[in-house]
């Protein structure tokens, strides 16, 4: 049976974590993470994960416990190991020349300006400007007009839905991983382990996790006008824009699954 303890350490990584099947060139995926930024994030990744850490430090009573949570996590969300995952999804389920296309869609002038507003709002060394911002809004909404616009990239990009479905996955995986660590009389039925994770996800809470993402749309493109918001949407909606977001959301889970289930063999050990 999986303890209190890892329960609680489990929800404490999920408050961290804010086709054609052939395949591609390997210098063809690097060369989309380049024009996408996604390079850039993945360096980036260590040090946005070692902030969301250290935010969490209070959780733990010991030191050592925190020291443990911490080096297992680092693992875990290591940058380099997120973006192997990344490019192995993509060389095994994308196709060479759809993905070729794409780039072409990131070589549009709109597109390259607006991932440069992207990655800087993603960076670790903006995150309180954007909790700031955020706590802003329930004095300074947004008009409606901006609000509706930021609802159509949301449904063009499947942004707030498959946010909430990886998170579920990337628990559940962790949940299963610690599972499996266990010793076999102290396992809990997959079935049911599964059912108890997916029960957690309520209705409420995903909800709240999409009401945050939009939050922080809100943020990333507040320096976009509402006509260059529109075409940049637009772009999202074209065959290409759909091929690669399928794509990518699909290998972000991927790489969630994965990381999730070697999480939560580690920190089963590190629960006991």
């Amino acid at each position: 049976m999986i303890t209190k303890r890892l329960q609680i350490t489990l929800l404490s990584v999920l408050f961290i974590c804010l086709s054609t099947v052939a395949q591609s060139k390997k210098q063809t995926v690097e060369t989309l993470m380049e024009k996408m930024g996604s390079t850039a994030i993945f360096k980036d990744m260590d040090k946005t994960i070692d902030a969301q850490i250290n935010g969490s430090k209070s959780k733990f009573g010991e030191k050592a416990d925190f020291d443990k949570f911490s080096n297992i996590m680092k693992s875990g969300f290591s940058g380099k190991k997120l973006e192997g995952y990344f490019v192995e999804y993509f060389l095994k389920y994308t196709n060479e020349d759809t993905l070729q296309s794409v780039i072409k869609m990131y070589e549009l002038p709109l597109m390259q300006e607006i991932s440069i507003i992207e990655k800087a709002a993603g960076s670790a060394e903006n995150q309180q400007e954007m909790l700031s911002f955020i706590a802003g809004l329930s004095s300074n909404p947004p008009a409606a007009e901006r609000s509706e616009l930021i609802k159509r990239l949301d449904n063009a990009m499947g942004g707030s839905d498959m946010f909430v479905h990886m998170l579920e996955n990337m628990i559940t995986s962790m949940a299963n991983g610690a599972n499996q660590a266990l010793p076999a009389d102290k396992r809990q039925d997959p079935a049911e382990l599964n059912k108890l994770m997916k029960n957690a996800f309520t209705g409420t809470l995903k909800e709240q996790f999409k009401s945050q993402l939009m939050s922080v749309w809100l943020y990333t493109y507040k320096d976009v006008d509402n006509e260059k918001l529109n075409k940049y949407i637009q772009i999202w909606e074209s065959a290409e824009g759909r091929y690669y977001l399928k794509s990518s959301l699909a290998a972000l889970d991927y790489i969630f699954s994965k990381t999730g289930e070697e999480i939560g063999k580690a920190l089963a050990g590190f629960a006991k």
